[in-house]
Parts: structure tokens; C-alpha cells; sequence
């Protein structure tokens, strides 16, 4: 039986290797593929479903959000405010905070998010940079990236201002003046852990060059029409003594606009 079942196996492999080489034969013999014509036909095939966005010829979850919200744009049944929430929430970092509120005929909106998201080593009420000034440049970059993603997915039409903060998890407590080192530890490590803002910048649409030209602004010319409504770094305290009671997580409360 084993001898037979062999034999049956070696039988059946050696079909399939023989219809395999017959059909590689049969296409090195196509005049299509040696010519070209049949890889042009496919890819031209290709081209114009993703001219036309297939939605099967989105593969990443980039691609995936940005057919979202071109549909979210042409659909007329979606209201504008409920689509440009939907769009900022796609644009914005994960596990952000999104309003869209009207002002006047026009919209403001609000996105607040975690530093931790698009920054290591800042998970916690921990950082890795040494002084705030530090760390007010990297999240001022952070900040103008956000806006940026914002800015080119949303656009500029019907929208008043786009308001961005970043959030990190710190402890929060009011300090004495005159509060001695040992005294100004102890409240340190008494005071709550929250998720707090550290930084708010907003921007014009106003000020933002033409639509055809919005996609080449650099992120520095952004930079500079951005307006900086919140610094909280000037009130920031960056320990160097350790944290004994810091936690790798960062703090389950809302995020501050």
C-alpha cells in the first residue's frame, strides 16, 4: 500500500512539473510577452484603475484613509462639518482628540494628540531631552508636521483656522516660590499624573499660499505662518533626579486642547 501510494505521489509531480514546463514553454512561444505588448496592456490595465482609485488597489492604511476621505469630499449626503471631522480624524496620529466647530459659515478645527505617538522614548511622564528648549524645538517640528498632514488632507475651503496641541503625560501641582529642594521633591512626587498640553500652535488658511501651490509649501515655510498659542515649557519642570514612582505609560485622562 505505502509502495503503491509512492508510486501515486511521484506520478502526480511529475503531471504537475510537466504541465508547469509546458506552460512556461508555451509562454517564452507568445509573441506578446516577447515583444512587450501583453506587460504594457497590464500595466496599462493597472494605470487606470488606480487613475479611477480602485479601492482594491489600496493596500496600506495611508492609501486606504486618503480614498476615504475623497469619498468623504464628493459624497453630498455628509455634511461639510461631519466630513472634515472624519477627514481630521483620519489625518491626525492615532488615538487623537478631534472637534470640528462651526464659526460663522466656516469651521475651526481642533486637534489635540500625544507626543508619544510620533516621538520616542516620551511614553510616561518621562522624557528623553535634557532642557525645555530642547524639547520645545522637537515638539514645535511635531507640532508643524501634524498641521501639515491636516492641511493637506482637509485643505483650506470652509475652514476658519486649524488649531493643533500636543499633549504629554506630566505631573501637575502648583510649587512655593519658596519651597526649599526636598520640599519642592515631595510635592513633585505627590502631584497627579495627568495628560496635559505642552504646546499649541494654529495657522490661517488665509495665509497659505494658492491651492496649486499648497502641496509644495516647505515645512519650515509652514513654520512661519503658524501662530504658537500655547508655550507651556516656560512653567515646565524637566527632573533630573529620577522619578521613582514613573510609569512607561502615559496618563488615561482626555486630551487638552
Amino acid at each position: 500500500t505505502h509502495r503503491a501510494e509512492v508510486a501515486a505521489a511521484e506520478s502526480l509531480a511529475r503531471e504537475r512539473s510537466a504541465a508547469r514546463e509546458a506552460e512556461h514553454r508555451r509562454w517564452l512561444a507568445d509573441p506578446a510577452v516577447l515583444s512587450g505588448a501583453e506587460a504594457e496592456g497590464t500595466r496599462d490595465a493597472e494605470w487606470a484603475r488606480r487613475v479611477a482609485q480602485d479601492p482594491s488597489m489600496a493596500i496600506t492604511p495611508l492609501e486606504t484613509n486618503l480614498l476615504r476621505m475623497t469619498q468623504l469630499g464628493k459624497d453630498p449626503a455628509v455634511a461639510t462639518g461631519a466630513a472634515l471631522a472624519e477627514v481630521a480624524l483620519l489625518a491626525a496620529p492615532a488615538g487623537s482628540r478631534v472637534e470640528v466647530t462651526p464659526a460663522g459659515d466656516r469651521f475651526v478645527i481642533r486637534v489635540a494628540f500625544k507626543m508619544a505617538e510620533l516621538s520616542t522614548s516620551e511614553s510616561g511622564a518621562v522624557t528623553k531631552h535634557h532642557s525645555n528648549d530642547s524639547m520645545r524645538r522637537e515638539v514645535r517640528d511635531i507640532s508643524a508636521r501634524v498641521l501639515e498632514d491636516l492641511v493637506n488632507s482637509c485643505g483650506t475651503r470652509g475652514i476658519e483656522r486649524i488649531q493643533v496641541t500636543c499633549n504629554h503625560t506630566l505631573r501637575q501641582t502648583l510649587m512655593p516660590s519658596l519651597a526649599n529642594e526636598e520640599e519642592r521633591r515631595h510635592i513633585r512626587d505627590r502631584a497627579p499624573i495627568i495628560m496635559g498640553r505642552l504646546y499649541r500652535v494654529s495657522l490661517d488658511p488665509a495665509k497659505l499660499p494658492p491651492m496649486a501651490a499648497q502641496r509644495q509649501i516647505s515645512r519650515s515655510d509652514l513654520m512661519r505662518r503658524m501662530r504658537v498659542d500655547y508655550d507651556g515649557f516656560d512653567s515646565l519642570t524637566i527632573s533630573t533626579d529620577g522619578d521613582r514612582r514613573a510609569s512607561p505609560k502615559d496618563a488615561n485622562t482626555l486630551l487638552q486642547f
